[in-house]
């Protein structure tokens, strides 16, 4: 094998093993870790953020007092919002929706929806907490994790989880073409919206890798071939 040959094909194995669902380490990788994922969730994430902060003509639904308090306790910002909007979409068109559709699908992701915030919530109150075993906990989180996931803790319980993914989720279904309102004005996600995702995984995994855009600076070049 050539030299030009033996490259490309180091670059192709290097992009399956971004796209796999799992890491070296056997954990298993979100979505949004995935180059296709990522940019799958590029546009919507930006324009996500600019409806969130009032910058187009629809205006976002205002939380519920309980919920607004909550996050503006936290300081969270429009970008975190959206984040923890996508993430589990794009979980959910990876990996599926455990055999679900339709109203099923829906509520199982604004479960998740409202998962991601609840945890989001912890961690910030951890973070601004006077007890420093918890501002340990989350600075050694990446260490031990059992410990980290012992102390997130709150009040939420599955009810509250779907209160608040049901706001996220109806927020994101007036911009996001994911996402349908029905005639009784409840939020539901499009299953079949996971073919053109399926699609660009596709294109971005088996079109010429050596050629394809970068998102970011790539490093110096010092070698033909890097491991």
């Amino acid at each position: 094998m050539d030299f030009r040959s033996a490259s490309r094909q180091l670059t192709k194995d290097r992009s399956e093993r971004k796209h796999s669902s799992r890491t070296g380490k056997g954990r298993r990788r979100r979505a949004l870790e995935k180059p296709a994922f990522q940019a799958a969730a590029r546009p919507y994430f930006q324009h996500l953020i600019d409806f969130l902060d009032g910058k187009l003509k629809q205006k976002p639904i205002p939380a519920k007092p309980w919920l607004r308090g909550l996050i503006e306790g936290c300081g969270l910002q429009s970008e975190d919002l959206a984040l923890m909007m996508l993430a589990p979409l794009m979980n959910g068109l990876d990996y599926g929706w455990d055999g679900r559709d339709g109203p099923s699908a829906s509520m199982l992701l604004k479960m998740q929806m409202g998962r991601e915030l609840c945890h989001r919530i912890s961690l910030e109150h951890l973070k601004r907490s006077k007890d420093k075993k918890d501002r340990d906990t989350v600075h050694k989180r990446r260490k031990r994790p059992k410990a980290f996931w012992a102390r997130i803790n709150s009040d939420w319980n599955p009810e509250a989880y779907v209160r608040a993914g049901n706001w996220m989720m109806t927020n994101c279904a007036m911009v996001l073409n994911c996402f349908v309102i029905n005639e009784h004005g409840v939020p539901e996600v499009r299953t079949d919206c996971r073919i053109e995702v399926d699609a660009l995984r596709q294109e971005l995994m088996w079109r010429d890798q050596v050629h394809a855009p970068h998102y970011t600076k790539p490093p110096p070049w010092i070698s033909p071939v890097t491991e």
